[in-house]
């Protein structure tokens, strides 16, 4: 019998099901552990039946075929209790809360005025669990690996995003995070310290971050250097962040396998004396242990990773004399990363980065096309092929996790990608100089020069008309026919049979017609209020355009281009072109606003912040749907009914967060629902 094309890749076999098992365990959360163990036994029997029939060459040749079915129970069913086991516990909150948290801080990152630290929790009935600790204040001399004790109210960390954008609830759960707490940062006492290997990379990594700002170079070039060396772009402008995205560069400030293969072929260049000694192996094994390091220095983000696994696959196959498969070795780093994460799998820059070298793998890899007789125009050649190609890649998993695709991406990677190269290796030695406190002023320079280059290409490009398109709606089964149609394509291209250029062409009607069928069930009209630590707008929309309503005087730190921003999976799920202020409500059908009552989508808002909800006169009590409380209330809930008959009191996001317990029993007091924006946005049917 002729081996299977599969044969070569046997690892396809696996990790494909061990995804399956993954996404199960992510929808259907029914099913306990037991039942998922019992069906890899359910596997393990069938392979062990099978095996018993396959004795005589007649029954081995009919069975043959079907010795998949075992192997894709068992790692089905491995993928599923990968993931039940790397879920975050639950906690007792009734016990908990109220007592002394101890713990240890994993990362912290300070802000303005706040901040953020992922802390692992050492009490009896909580250990090993990790928690979200946010502060009012910051203090500098807290850092990863300190021991902190603090009074612990976790609360669940709410679902506040808009219909349409990122879950970011979800999002956290799948780093292990599902409760929070805000807390005074001098509530928070440090009282030891327990250094692991992680946050000795971590205090590493802010000492090169403190050398490169204390060198002479620009601000700017500071910023690029440590978001491509260390993996930290918070530094990097929005602005500057939107045009690399809309020029198709996002991928020069994330760290990724371009920028693991420029440092990989650095560090292996200069371990190339020891080829003169006969260490070639040596220098295989060295230039891998030195990535590695570097890896846990940027965190280990998985795109490293990946990209490190694949090297070190690829490195092993020459040590030990085997033959590499690129496709088996990017298969192996797959399975590697979830089986001790699988919650990667949910995570877009995993998603882009496997993705992106799928194909290229696929198409560009010994591609007769792309061989010329000349070095140059082969490399040049193959530019253009592999940033088209990621391009492809990309389009459908940017869109539907970012809203917006990138059609000139092409021409900025011609122009950048070149430069890129040579600015990292000058970012190197600048990170060098920096830790011995050394400054070479043409280096400086040059890192200037070449900063200010790829800003101009990214500005350049994505001012180009057409050059973008944002606020682009996607969903999961628009992805999932996007990836089957190329699929297809690539076979058609691959095998001459057009039977899959006519499937793709038919999946692709297909999947048209369910978007477009999909997109008329979203509902058109409706209002939300969201929920911000800073104002408490009420947005509202009709068709194409959306307005919003911004009272008790938070106008002026309202930014209406920053939230259509942050919030443009909202925008482009419900089709919405036009986003304005709703300061004349005469001109908008079904609207009528005056502060601080206002009639919008059929129900009646109240804002009670400042003492303005005290002077309206009315012959009656005015009948309220919503009465939002903003952190201007002073008053009590009891004085409210007093005026108003109100079915449901919402605390928005600026409310002090010690006064929502105080307002929850007001409310249940008076028996009026209760909404906290903080733990879920309101959705006004």
């Amino acid at each position: 019998m002729n081996p299977s094309p599969l044969s070569k890749f046997p690892l396809i076999r696996i990790c494909f099901p061990f995804c399956g098992g993954i996404v199960l365990g992510n929808y259907c959360t029914a099913i306990t552990l037991t039942g998922v163990l019992s069906i890899a036994f359910v596997g393990i029997l069938l392979y062990v039946a099978m095996s018993i029939v396959c004795r005589t060459p007649d029954w081995r040749k009919a069975v043959r075929p079907y010795f998949f079915a075992p192997f894709f129970m068992m790692a089905l069913a491995l993928g599923w209790a990968a993931f039940l086991v790397h879920q975050p516990p639950t906690l007792p909150l009734a016990q908990l809360n109220g007592t002394v948290g101890y713990g240890t801080i994993e990362n912290i990152e300070m802000k303005e005025q706040s901040s953020y630290m992922v802390v692992q929790l050492k009490n009896e009935n909580a250990r090993g669990s990790t928690i979200r600790l946010t502060t009012r204040g910051c203090n500098y001399l807290l850092c990863e690996g300190d021991d902190i004790a603090f009074k612990l109210a976790l609360k669940p960390i709410g679902a506040t995003h808009m219909p349409g954008d990122v879950d970011f609830a979800s999002l956290l759960k799948r780093k292990g995070l599902i409760y929070s707490q805000h807390i005074d940062v001098d509530h928070v006492v440090k009282y030891g310290h327990t250094p692991s290997f992680m946050s000795r990379m971590a205090h590493l990594r802010r000492n090169l971050k403190n050398a490169v700002y204390a060198s002479s170079i620009s601000p700017t070039a500071k910023h690029y250097i440590i978001a491509l060396i260390l993996g930290d772009k918070k530094r990097i402008d929005r602005q500057t962040q939107n045009e690399y995205a809309h020029a198709g560069l996002s991928h020069l400030l994330a760290l990724s396998g371009l920028h693991i293969g420029i440092i990989m072929t650095m560090i292996w260049f200069f371990l190339w004396p020891l080829d003169f000694y006969g260490m070639k192996k040596c220098r295989f094994v060295l230039s891998l242990i030195i990535v590695m390091l570097y890896d846990c220095l940027t965190g280990l983000p998985p795109s490293v990773v990946r990209a490190t696994i694949m090297i070190g696959f690829s490195f092993a196959t020459f040590i030990f004399g085997r033959k590499s498969l690129a496709l088996n070795a990017l298969l192996a780093s797959a399975l590697v990363i979830l089986v001790f994460s699988p919650e990667s799998l949910f995570n877009a820059g995993f998603q882009l980065s496997f993705i992106t070298v799928l194909f290229i793998l696929l198409l560009a890899t010994n591609n007769p096309l792309l061989r010329t007789k000349h070095r140059w125009l082969s490399y040049f050649f193959s530019l253009i092929a592999i940033s088209l190609i990621a391009s492809i890649a990309t389009s459908a998993l940017t869109a539907y996790h970012f809203h917006s695709i990138s059609w000139a991406g092409v021409l900025a990677n011609l122009l950048s990608i070149p430069v890129f190269t040579l600015f990292m290796g000058v970012a190197v030695v600048i990170i060098m100089l920096a830790v011995v406190n050394a400054n070479i002023e043409i280096v400086n320079l040059v890192a200037d020069a070449f900063v200010s280059y790829l800003h101009g290409v990214a500005s350049f490009v994505s001012a180009i008309p057409g050059a973008y398109s944002k606020e682009v709606y996607f969903s999961l089964p628009d992805v999932a026919v996007y990836f089957v149609c190329a699929l297809l394509i690539i076979l058609f291209f691959k095998y001459r049979k057009w039977l899959y250029l006519n499937l793709a062409i038919a999946l692709c009607a297909l999947g048209i017609v369910l978007h477009t069928l999909a997109q008329n069930r979203i509902p058109r009209e409706g209002c939300v209020l969201a929920t911000s630590f800073h104002q408490a707008p009420i947005i509202f929309y009709h068709h194409s355009t959306a307005y919003y309503w911004v009272p008790d005087d938070h106008l002026h730190t309202f930014n209406p281009a920053e939230f259509r921003d942050y919030h443009s999976g909202f925008f482009a799920k419900h089709g919405i072109t036009h986003f304005l202020e709703a300061s004349d409500s005469t001109v908008i059908d079904n609207t009528v606003i005056h502060a601080p009552i206002a009639y919008i989508s059929g129900k009646t808002f109240l804002v009670a912040g400042r003492k303005l909800w005290k002077c309206v006169q009315a012959g009656k009590k005015l009948d309220i749907d919503f009465c939002v409380i903003t952190r201007h209330f002073n008053s009590t809930i009891a004085e409210l009914q007093a005026l108003y008959h109100i079915k449901c009191v919402v605390a928005s996001g600026d409310v002090y967060e010690p006064n929502i317990p105080m307002l929850a029993r007001q409310c249940k007091q008076h028996g009026i629902a209760f909404h906290d924006l903080r733990e879920r946005t309101l959705v006004v049917q």
